[in-house]
């Protein structure tokens, strides 16, 4: 059937036909513009959605990695644990946080982070130190650098960098640098400000800025006692012990039981002979720890050096009560009773430090000197021998030297003088080996020889009042009428009196001897009944002798002394074959 249109439905037509050719391919209208319209914020809307979701994922990613940190900081023992606890909280951190999260993840980073650094310097600056402490530092200068980044205010940061590259082999540039930025930091600070002077004395190369820097550290800070200790061994190290020892009694004060500083400062007055003050600490240490026989030895020590062996004896009683089985106090007391010229009280300690302590070099030592005192020379010599054969390097030749004393003792003089010789074709100005070796030939009677030895001593050391002294006896007790001369003997002998200043008995017995040959019997006289009275306080064993002289210059009569004869010039005969 076909549709027939009248003339007037024409247009219709042809817009519907248009509508149902083209569909939406219609020009832009209302209807047209509100749909695209809708359908473009639909889309936005989804997208907005999407973005919130994802943010929202990201947060709870983060919070999620905080979590974790919060959790493994709470048992986290190990370098290890704590670089786990940095790395969630640099996840975290990352992530989307909010305002109070990001603040406590930052602040659990930053406390991390001090912790792995200060474990690893707890390693560095340990004693004995770790002997992977370079790998320590490496490791620890990373995490400070990140928490300079994260606290770039704090002067502690640059402060460990400092300390770490003072060390050896660091960065001694970056270590400047790091004290120059933590003293821009330190404000008023007090305390710190002493701590960076201290780092910056530590690096200094000049000494008196070293100087300058400890002390301006004490005038901030004057109880510091690291600036103190170190102030007192840069006082030490120049020989200013008056000063080293004011910082050491500061610092005793500060802290009345720190054992080491008391021993340091006891050390301190020994060396500059102030024996009263250091045994004054020794009796403080003992009143606190009365049982403890190591201090009742320091005070013994101190003593024995003072000069007052006979109150050292007691105090190693006492100490022995104590512990019979302390081997360092019986080698002390074999010293001590070798001192006092009590050498078989002297051999009975060393033997018992050698029953106790088999094969005890110093046992060996102590007992070989107290039989030479007690003129068992074959003993004396054996265990010697033992000690030099049982020895390597200085050691070795200290018991060579200690030998060829025996053999000299002993009159074995040509034993020794093979001894000595080995010493002085090494080393020609050995002025013990030429002092001797002249002893060896003044004993076996060649004058001439001995002379030249003792001469080429004094050349070496002009000051060695044992050389001065024998020569002097020598030129004023030789029989060789060629070989004596009064005047230099007296000038000899008056300089080792002033060396050992007026108080060794057989020095003034030399001194006597002199002025005797000198033909001035007048201070021959004087000066050996001084010998005398000496030698009776010395309890020398050499007695006998000095009150024969004085009785020969009371004669007007001069000292005659070959080999192993002596006596009156004119009373003796001597067999010179020099």
């Amino acid at each position: 059937m076909t549709l027939k249109l009248s003339h007037h439905a024409r247009p219709f037509a042809i817009l519907l036909a248009g509508i149902l050719t083209f569909g939406l391919c219609l020009p832009q209208s209302a209807f047209g513009q509100e749909g695209k319209k809708a359908e473009s914020e639909k889309q936005e809307e989804k997208k907005q959605e999407d973005k919130k979701e994802d943010k929202k994922q990201e947060q709870e990613d983060g919070q999620e990695d905080l979590d974790k940190a919060l959790e493994l900081s709470q048992k986290a023992k190990t370098t290890r644990d704590l670089d786990k606890v940095a790395d969630l909280l640099d996840s975290a951190l990352e992530k989307k946080l909010d305002d109070e999260s990001r603040q406590l993840a930052t602040s659990l980073l930053k406390s991390t982070l001090a912790n792995h650094v200060k474990k690893y310097t707890d390693q560095i600056f340990k004693i004995p130190r770790d002997t992977r402490w370079r790998f320590f530092r490496r490791e620890a200068l990373k995490r400070i650098t990140r928490l300079q980044e994260l606290d770039p205010k704090n002067a502690d940061h640059f402060i460990n960098e400092a300390r770490l590259n003072g060390l050896p082999g660091g960065d001694r540039e970056a270590a400047e640098k790091a004290i120059g930025k933590a003293a821009e930091m330190a404000g008023d600070d007090k305390s710190k400000k002493a701590e960076i002077l201290l780092l910056r004395a530590a690096l200094a190369k000049d000494d008196g800025k070293r100087l300058e820097d400890l002390s301006e550290a004490l005038k901030l800070d004057p109880k510091n006692i690291r600036a103190l200790t170190l102030r007192a061994l840069y006082y030490e190290q120049k020989k200013e012990m008056d000063k080293a020892i004011a910082d050491l009694e500061t610092i005793a004060e500060l802290q009345p039981n720190n054992l080491g500083i008391l021993d340091k400062l006891i050390q301190t007055y020994a060396v500059t002979k102030k024996y009263d003050k250091a045994i004054a600490i020794a009796d403080k240490l003992i009143d606190k720890q009365e049982d403890n026989p190591q201090l009742y030895l320091v005070k013994a020590r101190l003593l024995a050096e003072k000069g007052d062996n006979e109150e050292a004896a007691k105090v190693l009683e006492e100490a022995l009560d104590i512990d019979d089985s302390n081997t360092d106090i019986l080698i002390t007391q074999a010293s001590v009773y070798f001192s006092l010229n009590k050498y078989q009280e002297s051999l009975d300690a060393a033997e018992t430090a050698l029953e106790i302590q088999p094969g005890l070099i110093a046992g060996i030592l102590w007992r070989s000197l107290a039989n030479s005192g007690l003129e068992n020379y074959d003993e004396a010599i054996e265990d010697m021998e033992t000690l030099v054969d049982n020895s390597a390097g200085p050691q070795k030749q200290e018991f060579k030297m200690q030998l060829a004393m025996l053999f000299n003792a002993a009159e074995k003089h040509d034993d020794a003088i093979d001894i000595y010789d080995e010493f002085i074709d090494a080393n020609a100005k050995n002025d013990r080996a030429l002092r001797g070796r002249g002893d060896a030939y003044l004993g076996s009677g060649r004058h001439k020889k001995a002379i030249k030895d003792y001469d080429s001593a004094l050349n070496v050391n002009a000051d060695n009042s044992g050389v001065l002294n024998n020569l002097a006896w020598l030129l004023s007790t030789t029989p060789d009428d060629e070989l004596r001369d009064g005047k230099r003997a007296v000038e000899l002998s008056l300089k080792a009196c002033k060396l050992t200043e007026y108080k060794q008995a057989h020095i003034l017995s030399t001194l006597a001897s002199s002025y005797a040959e000198a033909d001035d019997f007048e201070n021959a006289l004087k000066w050996g009944k001084k010998a005398v009275e000496v030698g009776i306080e010395e309890k020398s064993t050499q007695l006998d002798d000095l009150k024969r002289e004085v009785e020969a210059y009371k004669k007007k009569k001069k000292w005659r002394e070959y080999k192993d004869k002596s006596g009156p010039e004119g009373e003796v005969e001597f067999d010179l074959d020099d």
